[in-house]
């Protein structure tokens, strides 16, 4: 018992079903309750027509009906009924039947779902949530398109391609299985010879579709996934392909993507048409198989009665055993899809619940925040790497400081800036920003803390949008909007504009120039008037006057805000209050920009070929 509770417990339904809440469960488990009751339904619509196929023969050859339809009849109250009211009564109660049973399902059907979508589109939610919430080295683990295929489709496939076929499953194995049941009491012969047609040929067509429909899902996911990332890798480098005479080269990866990927839909959709096929063969080779053998022995009324309830209760076994086979591919094809999602589930442990009105207004103020840092024997390691890419760093930057991490390409600087933003942890060594954790000083002070990254998002809206990203247009302070813009140098550009603030900047900021969006991601840093500004090569696409006009801003506010950068440029850190040179992890030297030059001849030699 324990063996096959933990088998069962493995199976894509039960995991994905463990990931929906208690009252979620239940509320699935009644409404299948409730479908398997009105099956019973379809077995007395099944037995009425029976009874009805007899009397009508019983009548054409003018006898009287059999003692079980007589019992029949005064069960119903209807014995003392000349044989066409009789028929026509039990033809209006077979149909009502039939209508009720069909439309409970449907009720029931659209019911479970709109519940299933729902549940579908929180559970994106609640992954989004919760991965944005992991560290920068869990969410760099995938790429963007498959995060963007597990959130979308990897969520439906789960709650609707998965749990939603198996509830419809379970109502029409029931319905198979009372039907069956009726069948047999009523005629053994009918029921054998039913189970015996319908099981064999949706057992032959379930191993026939089964491993193609699984094999099918699992390369659907695979390349939709690589066909999405060659469009948008192709659009971000259009300036290089096209340079290099290779666009031919992407129009024939993608091309051959889009083929694999129309060949498996293809296949895919033509699947459900074999089954249905199968089995509407197998009604008219059953009909005939009843009727030679009814005929052979008993009564033509009896065998007319035969025939009836068999074409009666065909009429809905077939259906049910084909959507049975079709919901079965369905699971397996959904199976391809919500395996990742569930692996993504798995990984990320608890999902949080999305709160709604959680955003705090912006302070501006932040009176009790005090940006200093201190940063003690940090160290960290990347996964895949056997060398440490921060060894032992100590370092206090005070209020006010205007500190530089400068060094050679790979030497941490931009590992450090990570650890210290809160985005990953280190091995060993604390950082604390006024005191706390960073992670915790971003919660209790939202926007205290400002960080430009050296590749600007670029969002496609208006300039506004991009400035005051992630706040609400009700929660926009456009003093603020006007204050970050002049820091930057783009409030006399953006004046000039028709539309000014609102003007569109096009998808990643294509109307403007390099210089002009790395100006706006600054602006956007600046727009909470932060008292820790953290810049990672930030400077890097602008101009000399540009840079200039940058550095006096960030000179300005100096007297309320710590400043962080990474540099290359060394002109844009010369002046600065602490300059602190890495190397390979370590933290070599700190102290002013001369004094750092004494210390480290590399350092030296790069500023003297800069002409500093």
């Amino acid at each position: 018992m324990d063996f096959l509770r933990k088998l069962v417990s493995q199976t894509i339904f039960f995991r994905s079903f463990k990931i929906l809440d208690q009252h979620s469960r239940k509320k699935i488990l009644v409404i299948s309750a409730l479908q398997i009751i009105v099956s019973i339904f379809d077995l007395f619509a099944v037995v009425t027509v029976g009874i009805i196929g007899t009397l009508s023969i019983f009548g054409i050859q003018s006898a009287e009906p059999s003692s079980k339809v007589q019992r029949l009849l005064r069960t119903l109250g209807i014995q003392d009924f000349n044989l066409q009211t009789q028929v026509a009564l039990l033809g209006c109660f077979a149909l009502l039947l039939f209508v009720i049973r069909t439309f409970v399902s449907i009720y029931f059907a659209r019911r479970i779902l709109y519940f299933l979508s729902n549940k579908a589109a929180e559970l994106s939610i609640r992954m989004y949530d919760t991965t944005l919430s992991r560290s920068l080295l869990f969410i760099q683990r995938r790429s963007s398109q498959e995060y963007v295929y597990l959130f979308t489709i990897g969520a439906n496939s789960l709650m609707i391609g998965v749990i939603g076929n198996f509830i419809n499953l379970v109502s029409d194995v029931a319905l198979l299985v009372i039907l069956g049941s009726g069948l047999f009491a009523i005629s053994p012969i009918i029921a054998i010879e039913v189970i015996f047609l319908f099981t064999s040929i949706a057992f032959v067509m379930y191993h026939i579709l089964y491993k193609k429909s699984q094999k099918l899902s699992v390369a659907n996911y695979s390349f939709s996934i690589r066909q999405d990332e060659q469009i948008i890798e192709s659009i971000n480098s259009f300036r290089e392909i096209y340079v290099h005479d290779r666009i031919d080269y992407f129009v024939n990866q993608i091309k051959l993507s889009r083929t694999n990927l129309a060949q498996i839909h293809a296949e895919q959709n033509f699947l459900p048409n074999l089954s249905k096929y199968a089995i509407e063969l197998t009604l008219i080779v059953g009909a005939f198989i009843t009727t030679f053998i009814q005929f052979q022995i008993s009564t033509a009324a009896s065998a007319i009665g035969a025939l009836a309830v068999f074409l009666a209760a065909g009429t809905r076994i077939a259906p049910a055993i084909l959507r049975i086979q079709q919901g079965v591919l369905q699971v397996k094809t959904s199976s391809g899809s919500a395996e990742p999602t569930l692996q993504l589930i798995k990984e990320l442990e608890n999902l949080n619940f999305a709160q709604e009105n959680k955003y705090a207004p912006i302070d501006f103020i932040y009176s009790d925040f005090n940006p200093e840092i201190k940063i003690q024997s940090v160290t960290f390691k990347y996964p895949s790497n056997n060398e440490h890419t921060l060894d032992d760093v100590t370092l206090t930057i005070n209020q006010g400081d205007f500190a530089a991490l400068v060094g050679p390409s790979g030497a941490g600087k931009t590992t450090l800036i990570d650890i210290l933003l809160g985005v990953i942890n280190p091995l060993s060594g604390n950082i604390s920003i006024s005191g706390l954790p960073a992670s915790v000083a971003i919660k209790k002070w939202p926007g205290a803390i400002s960080y430009v990254p050296q590749d600007i998002l670029i969002i496609k809206g208006s300039i506004k949008d991009n400035i005051a990203l992630g706040y609400s247009s009700e929660a926009i302070n456009y003093d603020q909007i006007s204050k970050s813009l002049d820091q930057v140098g783009l409030l006399d550009f953006v004046n000039d504009l028709s539309d000014g603030i609102d003007s569109q900047v096009g998808e990643r900021g294509v109307k403007l120039s390099g210089g002009q969006r790395q100006r706006l991601g600054i602006a956007r840093a600046l727009y909470t008037n932060p008292k820790l500004l953290i810049l990672d090569e930030a400077t890097s696409s602008l101009d000399a006057i540009s840079e200039q006009k940058i550095t006096n801003s960030l000179q300005e506010i100096r007297q309320h805000t710590t400043v962080i950068t990474i540099a290359h440029r060394l002109s844009t850190v010369k002046n600065a209050d602490l300059v602190c040179y890495l190397e390979e992890g370590k933290l070599l030297a700190i102290g002013k920009y001369d004094n750092v030059r004494i210390q480290v001849p590399s350092f030296d030699l790069q500023s003297k070929l800069m002409g500093i």
